[in-house]
């Protein structure tokens, strides 16, 4: 009897450790591959939490980033604002420094517009569900982890699409999770701003009047992307088809002027069809 229950308690024990282990292995696999990436970075090795390994999954392998400048068409205004007001102030604020400058890159920007590698800056891209975990106090340490690791990682992009699903206008009816959350995220942006560190919250949104109103004033640097007009479209059209064999009846004036209302993505789609 003493040996059958001793094989059932080891039995279940292996049951209720096997979880544990596989999540352990999980950790260090992550961890080893985190190290991978940053030393790719450039970043120092450095201890983390639990909390930052976490976040740490978060930060973009420039090398999976396929796009850049160059294959974007029809915004070279945009991209200028972005590279002029942003980038340069985040990633090299000597040079506004040797010139008696006192510009520095804004701590939050949204970029607004229909739906739709060249930082030199550690990428962030943070999705919702990275902060949002049920135990009580996990979605604070974690957006803290998030700061944390930002900061630690400088000059760091923390990029956050659709922001307003994220930071809405605050209910009554919000989970107590998602108001800590909240607060908490309001607290350590704050931090960015009072201190000279090189971190820019950089969120996109179609909706951006859904956005909690504290926050938007912290999103000081606004770009509106519109949608394309004619010219635009025009060149949106021929970086998509480039290198692409057309037939002789293909007209991409023609195209261009028929796709009235087309957004950069609508026309990738129809690129397509």
């Amino acid at each position: 009897m003493y040996v059958i229950t001793t094989c059932i308690t080891v039995y279940f024990f292996n049951q209720f450790l096997q979880p544990i282990k596989q999540q352990q292995e999980k950790y260090e696999e992550a961890k080893k591959n985190r190290k991978k990436l940053f030393k790719k970075l450039g970043v120092p090795d450095m201890a983390l939490n639990s909390h930052e390994e976490i976040i740490a999954n978060e930060v973009v392998d420039p090398e999976d980033i396929k796009d850049s400048f160059e294959d974007i068409g029809g915004l070279d205004d945009i991209i200028d604002e972005l590279k002029e007001s942003v980038l340069l102030p985040l990633c090299r604020p000597e040079l506004f420094q040797q010139a008696g400058l006192s510009i520095a890159a804004p701590k939050g920007v949204l970029l607004q517009g229909p739906p739709a590698k060249e930082a030199n800056a550690r990428f962030i891209n943070i999705r919702a569900s990275t902060l949002m975990d049920k135990y009580l106090g996990e979605s604070e340490k974690l957006v803290h982890a998030l700061f944390s690791l930002a900061t630690k990682i400088q000059p760091s992009i923390i990029f956050i699409d659709e922001i307003d699903a994220l930071l809405r206008d605050r209910q009554s009816k919000d989970h107590e999770v998602v108001a800590i959350m909240k607060t908490e995220m309001m607290s350590l942006w704050d931090g960015l701003m009072t201190g000279n560190s090189r971190v820019v919250i950089l969120g996109a949104t179609n909706r951006p009047n859904d956005i909690d109103s504290a926050f938007q004033r912290r999103l000081s640097k606004r770009i509106v992307i519109n949608l394309p007009n004619q010219i635009q479209r025009k060149e949106i059209l021929k970086k998509l088809l480039q290198g692409a064999s057309l037939h002789d009846d293909v007209d991409i004036d023609e195209i261009a002027k028929e796709t009235n209302l087309f957004s950069g993505s609508d026309l990738k789609e129809f690129q397509f069809a």
